[in-house]
């Protein structure tokens, strides 16, 4: 791309003017300080003469390494006329037209000509929120659906983490902190388009041949649901309430609940790795044994250790309805 050059060129030319005067006075003062010299050391001038004649030679030099900034300076203005690509791509965006005025300087942000895509390296951004962003590593497998092609996830990797927060709503309810993420995508049979929206799954952790079930049947239990005595409490009585206090302080224990002759067995578990669908269990739970699945209000709320439970096994899909 080039811009008219026209004024860049005058430039450059009276800078070439004013180098070559500079240098013929320059080899004027120096052929005239030479003579001065050698008058000089025959006795023939004074020595504020020889003083003269050095200070005209210096101040002719100083003309001259400024006009050859100068000249210098106007090269380098007149070179930036001829624009080059960076890299290697096409043109996705074209926002000045033959002909039209642009702003280029070193004081002010320029014109924004148009936009060169690398169509053979394509990126994916996205935003991660500050609780998850600390379990990601460069390196990661992501996989990323396209909104415009939903029937393909594509493969990627994650190659930059950003450093600072972009936080959105500040100071408001709303207010959001995710940090941006780049994956470089690796599939190169898809054709893809810059701007097009996608999401993203980054799998942080990968293992095989796990114990898993759906993420809805893990729920959690306090460990003491004694009830607390109305009545005035003993000093022993005020000691085991102190005890009863302190155990329920602790963490609640993860559970699930099993199908055991027709009714919900609840048996404790420690999790591991999760996705969107499932979790790992990691100790707790032998492989094969019925979990009871269901809605968060079911699962959470209303079942408990010995509830009758109810196998349903409509639309090929295994269920277990709670009722008591």
């Amino acid at each position: 791309m080039k811009i008219k050059p026209d004024i860049y060129v005058a430039e450059r030319d009276r800078a070439v003017a004013v180098q070559t005067s500079s240098k013929a006075s320059l080899d004027r003062s120096a052929a005239e300080q030479r003579r001065a010299h050698e008058m000089s050391a025959k006795g023939l001038i004074s020595n504020s003469e020889l003083e003269q004649a050095n200070t005209s030679y210096q101040v002719a030099k100083a003309a001259h390494d400024q006009s050859d900034a100068a000249l210098k300076q106007a090269e380098e203005s007149l070179r930036k006329t001829t624009i080059y690509s960076p890299m290697d791509g096409t043109v996705s965006g074209l926002k000045v037209e033959l002909g039209q005025r642009v702003l280029g300087t070193s004081q002010f942000q320029g014109t924004e000509v148009m936009t060169v895509a690398d169509l053979s390296r394509m990126e994916a951004r996205v935003d991660v929120g500050e609780n998850d962003i600390g379990s990601i590593s460069a390196g990661d497998t992501a996989r990323i659906l396209v909104d415009a092609i939903p029937e393909k996830k594509l493969t990627g990797i994650v190659y930059q983490i950003g450093n600072s927060a972009k936080t959105k709503g500040l100071g408001t309810q709303e207010e959001v902190t995710n940090f941006e993420v780049r994956l470089r995508i690796l599939d190169k049979d898809v054709v893809l388009r810059p701007g097009m929206s996608m999401t993203a799954t980054i799998e942080t952790e990968t293992k095989s041949n796990v114990l898993a079930v759906p993420i809805q049947s893990v729920t959690t239990r306090s460990q003491n649901k004694d009830k607390e005595k109305m009545e005035a409490p003993s000093p022993d009585e005020m000691a085991a309430n102190d005890a009863k206090i302190k155990q329920k302080n602790e963490k609640p224990k993860e559970v699930v609940f099993l199908v055991d002759n027709n009714a919900a067995k609840m048996v404790e578990v420690k999790r591991g790795i999760s996705d969107d669908s499932y979790t790992e269990i990691v100790s707790g739970l032998q492989e094969g044994k019925e979990v009871v699945s269901g809605s968060y209000k079911s699962i959470n709320r209303e079942l408990e250790d010995g509830v009758k439970v109810k196998v349903d096994n409509t639309k090929n899909k295994t269920a277990k309805t709670a009722s008591k």
